[in-house]
């Protein structure tokens, strides 16, 4: 808030403030630290603005209802991805959008549980062998076509078609720029021989956390997996990095059942 210092003219007690003595203390109103407007008792106080607005803008659960109702996905290989669209689907929609601003905050959790695949190769390999689950987000309209990568967030999706050994590179954990996974959840692929099916039995829990630069509409998110990848130190060219390394072409069996999430849209102090 704005601080103002009445030392300008201090009256004695009982007596009269004069003319000149008033216009004195609306002067260091007027050079007061802060401007005392809309903004600045919004930011410091309770007003209308923050009554009528209201905190949480969405909450919303979804689940998949695919409890106990496995699906298998045939011939999965990591040079394409795949919807993850068994049970109900994995879709969060927000018919005719919903209205975001600068400064909100979207919070989004998900799991779903990879029951097996049927690829011995890979469970030899160890945990450096994985698929990654991970959500897109639609910008444009409730249909959910225009899917796009998660802000800053490494692009494992669009490669519709790629090359042996093609790097997706990964960023450091104590460095910022395009190359985020944080909102991604990694599914190891090793387990235990049941017959001719490997038994991974796991849902890793996916949190995406993000803070709204400026204002968007969203219109919903769906759910796609990828894989299986290579976790390994990658160079070339002079670059050095981490990454998620496309290594082998593999025409597997995987299965996914229940899935779900959860979506909440907090107002964060927008104006």
């Amino acid at each position: 808030m704005s601080r103002i210092d009445p030392t300008t003219y201090t009256p004695a007690e009982e007596s009269l403030i004069s003319a000149t003595g008033l216009t004195s203390k609306f002067s260091e109103v007027e050079v007061a630290t802060a401007a005392l407007d809309d903004e600045n008792v919004s930011a410091e106080g309770i007003d209308a603005r923050n009554l009528d607005s209201p905190f949480v803008l969405s909450a919303l659960r979804m689940n998949n209802n695919a409890d106990g109702s496995p699906h298998t996905y045939s011939s999965v290989d990591a040079a394409q991805s795949y919807e993850l669209t068994h049970g109900n689907g994995m879709d969060f929609a927000f018919p005719g959008g919903l209205s975001l601003e600068s400064g909100d905050i979207l919070r989004l959790h998900y799991q779903v549980y990879m029951a097996s695949h049927n690829e011995a190769l890979i469970n030899n390999a160890g945990a450096r062998t994985l698929f990654v689950v991970y959500p897109m987000w639609d910008l444009t309209s409730t249909s959910l076509v225009n899917m796009e990568v998660l802000p800053e967030h490494t692009d494992i999706h669009s490669s519709s078609s790629v090359p042996l050994n093609t790097p997706y590179q990964l960023e450091d954990f104590d460095s910022s720029g395009a190359y985020k996974t944080h909102g991604y959840a990694v599914y190891p692929t090793y387990g235990y021989l049941s017959g001719s099916l490997i038994e991974t039995r796991r849902a890793p829990h996916g949190v995406w956390n993000y803070r709204v630069p400026s204002a968007l509409t969203l219109y919903g998110f769906r759910f796609y997996f990828r894989g299986p990848f290579l976790y390994q130190h990658y160079s070339s060219g002079g670059s050095d990095f981490r990454a998620w390394v496309y290594a082998t072409s593999y025409a597997m069996n995987v299965t996914f059942e229940r899935g779900q999430a959860s979506f909440l849209a907090l107002r964060g102090g927008a104006t």
